[in-house]
């Protein structure tokens, strides 16, 4: 009777460990061809029933129509400029510009430049319903503040719910040469970290990354991590959090 129970007891612990299928550590960017996107990572996180991260790209002089499904999207521009026409409003994007876009929203982006656009495109859904009242967002580079800070600055782009995370953080840290952010922590929110400019080294539990622009860490729920500056100029990356 004491091990059915103790079957009993273990089985969630299984199922979560299973349901978790994207692994803690670096993606590396991976830039797309001919409109393909590449897929990065994909699976059910902690927060996420499925996740997906991928690297896209838009053509010179090309659009693309897209809608987001019964998922919500976030937005990413890598590299290049590009416009999204979102409910009759065309937003201008250049690089480390964002968008949340809401589950079933319509939407396309155009290419009007002679170079290539290079986007990330995050799309997941949430454990719970969807909260209808939220909106999409959209938010430039060029209008965030940069604040400076003794170990470099930030700008802060958003934290909030959305329609399917009940707080999405948003921040772009600029970290000094040959520092650590801060000493190894955790923290119950999920965490992505993508790499802008510069060297950097990710610890995650007891192993150890080098990051280089475009490349992605994830860190799972309540793992330990820290970031460090391995090169001689000031790095940058994005530090997004969801639960």
């Amino acid at each position: 009777m004491k091990y059915r129970l103790l079957l009993f007891c273990l089985i969630p612990l299984f199922t979560a460990a299973q349901a978790d299928s994207v692994s803690a550590g670096i993606y590396q960017w991976q830039t797309p061809k001919k409109e393909q996107p590449v897929i990065l990572f994909e699976g059910a996180v902690h927060d996420f029933s499925w996740i997906q991260a991928s690297s896209n790209n838009i053509e010179a002089g090309k659009n693309s129509s897209k809608q987001s499904e019964d998922v919500e999207q976030l937005l990413i521009i890598h590299s290049g400029t590009a416009t999204l026409n979102l409910n009759g409003v065309a937003y201008p994007l250049i690089p480390g510009s964002i968008a949340t876009i809401l589950p079933g929203q319509s939407y396309s982006l155009s290419n009007n430049t002679s170079a290539a656009c290079n986007y990330y495109l995050f799309k997941y859904k949430g454990k719970h319903s969807i909260n209808k009242e939220k909106q999409s967002t959209v938010i430039n580079w060029s209008d965030i503040k940069f604040t400076p800070h003794d170990k470099g600055g930030i700008r802060n782009f958003m934290e909030q719910q959305t329609a399917m995370s009940k707080r999405l953080e948003i921040h772009v840290t600029t970290l000094n040469a040959g520092i650590k952010s801060h000493e190894p922590h955790t923290h119950r929110a999920e965490e992505m970290v993508i790499m802008i400019e510069g060297q950097t080294e990710m610890q995650i539990g007891e192993s150890f990354y080098k990051g280089r622009p475009g490349d992605i860490y994830f860190l799972k729920s309540n793992v330990l991590h820290a970031i460090r500056n391995e090169g001689t100029k000031p790095c940058m990356y994005f530090a997004i959090q969801f639960e």
